[in-house]
């Protein structure tokens, strides 16, 4: 995966995950006020996210696979899963994957960011 992809592109698809983890945290943290409830808040959203990743991770790729967007069914379920950043970044990592799997990319390169999908 980091071998045969763009250092550059991988940089940011961490960046940005650090960025939305971290927009998430302070957007949930303006619903508490006691910190025994932030850090049950805090380990139910990591557990939902180690689901989450694993989920979009699996085979089939669901719910980000080619077709499922095809209705308003799949549109708004692929919409709901984008607004959590570990599903975005298990998408990304998976794309990445296949493409250096993949024996006629070989690797995701900064110009063609957006023609491996």
């Amino acid at each position: 995966l980091f071998a045969h992809n763009t250092s550059s592109g991988l940089f940011c698809i961490l960046l940005f995950f650090q960025w939305s983890m971290t927009a998430l945290a302070f957007f949930i943290s303006t619903f508490l006020s006691k910190s025994t409830t932030a850090t049950l808040v805090g380990f139910v959203v990591f557990i939902v996210g180690i689901l989450v990743q694993m989920t979009v991770s699996n085979g089939s790729g669901a719910p980000f696979r080619k077709g499922m967007g095809d209705d308003i069914e799949g549109k708004l379920i692929q919409m709901v899963f984008s607004i959590f950043p570990p599903a975005l970044l298990a998408k990304s990592i998976r794309d990445f994957g296949q493409a250096t799997a993949d024996s006629q990319y070989g690797g995701v390169a900064w110009e063609d960011l957006d023609a491996y999908c």
